[in-house]
Formats: C-alpha cells, sequence, structure tokens
C-alpha cells in the first residue's frame, strides 16, 4: 500500500541528454510468471502517463515469451512534440491515459509458460513523468460500459450551445 513505481526524466529541460534517436530507455521488467492453461490473458494496472505537451518521450507496455529477448508492443502512446524520430506521434497514439488500463495479452501471451511485461519511457526529454502501480495479470477479462466519443471542438466560440452546463457554474459560457 502507498508505493508505485515512477520514471521520472526531465534531464534539466529541453537541452537534455534523452532526444530522440538516442536510444536511452528507463524500463521496470516483472519477474517471470506464467500464462499456461489461460487461454485470455489480460493485465490490468493503474497508470498515470503525463506525457508532457513540448516533450518527446514515448510510454511503451511489451510483452516477452523469451525471458526478454524479443518483445511485442501491446500500448504506445508518444509526446505531441515527437515528430522528428520514430515512433512519431500521430492521432491515435498521442494521449497519455490515466487510471486503470486493461490490456488483452491473449495475441502474446496466451498459453506461455515464461512470459514477462515491460514498462517503458523512451527517451524522456522535457517530459513530465510515468507512474505505474498495482500490476496484476490473470485471466479475468475487463467488462466496462459503453463508450462515447465526442464531437472535436475547438471551444473557440465558447461553449457550444447544444452542450449543457451543469454544477458550480451552471449558466456560464
Amino acid at each position: 500500500p502507498g508505493r508505485m513505481v515512477v520514471s521520472d526524466s526531465d534531464l534539466g529541460g529541453g537541452g537534455g541528454g534523452n532526444p530522440p534517436g538516442s536510444g536511452m530507455s528507463h524500463d521496470l521488467w516483472t519477474p517471470v510468471f506464467s500464462c499456461a492453461g489461460m487461454a485470455a490473458p489480460w493485465l490490468h494496472f493503474d497508470c498515470a502517463a503525463f506525457l508532457n505537451n513540448n516533450g518527446e518521450a514515448v510510454f511503451d507496455v511489451d510483452v516477452s515469451i523469451d525471458n526478454g529477448g524479443s518483445w511485442s508492443n501491446v500500448l504506445r502512446r508518444v509526446a505531441q512534440s515527437r515528430t522528428g524520430a520514430a515512433p512519431v506521434v500521430t492521432t491515435s497514439n498521442a494521449d497519455g491515459p490515466l487510471g486503470p488500463l486493461h490490456l488483452d495479452l491473449t495475441p502474446w501471451a496466451a498459453n506461455q509458460a515464461s512470459v514477462r511485461v515491460r514498462f517503458r519511457h523512451f527517451e524522456p526529454n522535457w517530459d513530465w513523468w510515468i507512474a505505474v502501480d498495482n500490476v496484476l495479470v490473470d485471466d479475468v477479462p475487463y467488462a466496462g460500459g459503453s463508450v462515447t466519443l465526442m464531437p472535436n471542438e475547438d471551444f473557440s466560440s465558447g461553449i457550444p450551445p447544444t452542450w449543457t452546463v451543469s454544477g458550480l457554474n451552471s449558466g456560464a459560457n
């Protein structure tokens, strides 16, 4: 209780020594564990990946079934300013997760006897931090609620008239 792992590598600001292309990586590997008998293993963990909007770090979650000899990427998130070196930011990978994450490991770890998970903070440079806590692998799928995607809004004209504001700022635009 009360403990988590945090990777924080500002390295003194934007001119630090971990720029894209440097290969610098802060990695946390789990011990080897078995998913033998699990047809559909799931990775559950709490995460706060604050990728600074002017940073260039990458947050990866990878899986290995050969003691870390090779890795398969399960989740990748890229800081918004990383445009010059692979992997680059796209509209599908630019959000830093905040809260519980549930990743289906079936394609990589199902019925494998020697599995590792790696949490990777790759080439952090003028970025904020990544924190990981409450790591669990089991065969209980995540059953969440439905997802509703909101349309893109720039809010340049304030809150759109079709939206409803409730709470302390009700009626304010």
